[in-house]
């Protein structure tokens, strides 16, 4: 089964009191909390969404865990 990536990348539109307007490559805007992103963030920035579920995010997890127990070993 092919994985498809959970993401979608997009630019700082512009800010709206507590949110920031997000305009993806198919002209979408997402409103975003301010709080929620990281910090220095400015307008015409571009970022990375990503959605996952608690599956999808333990898998992820257990691929940079399993990653980094290889880089250990093979440095032994």
């Amino acid at each position: 089964m092919e994985e498809r990536p959970f993401s979608q990348e997009g630019v700082i539109d512009r800010f709206e009191e507590k949110q920031a307007i997000i305009k993806t490559a198919d002209q979408q805007e997402v409103h975003w909390p301010i709080n929620n992103l990281p910090e220095q963030v400015n307008k015409g920035d571009r970022i990375r969404l990503i959605v996952s579920t608690s599956r999808t995010a333990q898998e992820d997890r257990e691929k940079t865990a399993k990653a980094l127990l290889n880089r250990l070993l093979s440095n032994a």
